[in-house]
């Protein structure tokens, strides 16, 4: 049989954005900033760095590659035809009296490793596939004139749902709740205290005694996790908070099924021809984000507040880096980033010729998606500066979840 002969990128920047494109995503603008804020902000970047040198790195050399060198993605050979001495060996698609394996041929304690990266990658797809639909809600929503994440008076809020700017409608005694301006005392007593100390301005109870400030902090809930909770996924069915279950699980929430739908429709279009259409496609995947997160840091870094942001970013805790924890997280958060061990990489570079440069390829890819960590990180500090700045709290106080919000 002759040998087929493998599709390959137009230009070796299309392979390049595409496995940068693959490699960035949630895990370096969402997680890393989060990973860093909770393990004491600059001291993080040591453990990071060293993992990015130690297993990101390497992990992405070997698979690319592993990729490259079979020419196939990890569940099937392309056709090889190798010269040993007089003789020439071939190696077919699907051939079972081939013995040419990837994995198996690495070790043969590998053997089916491919089939159980090929299986996670589906779960991990549809995962990803729905937070994405998420977004395209959040997109839509956005265009509406009055933000609906902004409010606390709509039919899937809950009695919780605080609003600094409706509570400043209310006089010095009450709090928003309920909807309106309610007396702390009423607010108090149904959160399970006996009553409000206007002396002290703390909710009182026969066992402990709580600042109304504190009792305010642990049970309101901000209007955006109201909306999420209660008109994105419709988990809730009341006022009172009260939760779907297995056994009353609600209705079908048809938006999230034709944001789903519209996602797998653009996932088709883009794969459609294979690295023809994926290599056009990366231009725009990879590089959009990259002008939004400049567009963001441009903006984010005019605010007030936003140096202190920057600073507890930049400023190391190096007594963070006797905790085991930290460098555990480092770990995980260099693996999730890259994208290494679910075999995508080596899918991608099994489209490259056997003689391209593996090493400037892993190092181009590795360390710009880490520098894309780090980009991010300044964009989403300087929005925690400024958190800082409005709510007159330090940075280190300041609850992360709100930079989303």
């Amino acid at each position: 049989m002759a040998p087929v002969e493998r599709a390959s990128w137009h230009n070796h920047w299309e392979f390049l954005l595409t496995s940068l494109g693959m490699a960035v995503g949630l895990g370096n603008v969402w997680r890393f900033p989060y990973i860093t804020y909770t393990s004491g902000g600059g001291s993080f970047l040591v453990p990071y760095f060293l993992a990015l040198l130690i297993i990101g790195w390497p992990l992405m050399f070997q698979e690319i590659a592993v990729g490259q060198y079979a020419r196939a993605g990890c569940n099937k050979v392309q056709i090889l035809t190798e010269q040993y001495g007089s003789s020439t060996v071939t190696f077919t698609i699907n051939n079972p009296n081939s013995s040419f394996k990837v994995f198996p041929r690495m070790a043969p304690i590998f053997k089916g490793l491919a089939y159980a990266i090929v299986y996670s990658r589906v779960f991990g797809q549809v995962y990803f596939a729905v937070i994405t639909s998420w977004s395209v809600f959040y997109l839509c929503a956005g265009f509406q004139s009055d933000l609906p994440w902004t409010t606390c008076t709509e039919d899937w809020n809950t009695r919780d749902c605080y609003n600094i700017d409706y509570n400043e409608n209310c006089e010095n005694d009450e709090v928003f709740w309920d909807f309106t301006c309610s007396s702390k005392d009423v607010y108090c007593v149904a959160h399970d205290y006996s009553a409000w100390d206007s002396a002290s301005d703390s909710c009182v109870s026969t066992t402990n005694n709580e600042t109304f400030s504190t009792v305010l902090g642990t049970f309101s809930i901000s209007p955006a996790e109201d909306y999420f909770n209660g008109k994105v996924l419709g988990v809730t069915k009341d006022a009172d908070g009260t939760q779907y279950t297995w056994n009353d699980y609600g209705t079908i929430r048809w938006e999230l099924v034709l944001c789903q739908l519209l996602i797998w429709i653009l996932v088709s279009l883009v794969n459609i021809k294979g690295i023809k259409s994926l290599g056009k496609a990366a231009y725009v995947l990879t590089l959009l984000p990259y002008v939004l997160l400049t567009i963001l840091l441009g903006y984010s870094i005019t605010l007030p507040g936003a140096e202190d942001g920057v600073e507890y970013y930049m400023s190391p805790d190096w007594s963070k880096l006797s905790d085991q924890y930290i460098w555990l997280q480092a770990c995980v958060q260099i693996v999730m980033s890259t994208g290494v061990a679910c075999g995508s990489h080596m899918v991608l570079a099994s489209f490259n010729p056997k003689n391209n440069n593996v090493l400037a390829d892993s190092i181009f890819i590795s360390f710009c998606n880490s520098l894309t960590s780090i980009y991010a990180g300044f964009a989403v500090f300087c929005m925690t500066g400024f958190l800082a700045h409005e709510t007159g709290s330090s940075v280190d106080n300041v609850s992360y979840c709100f930079i989303f919000i």
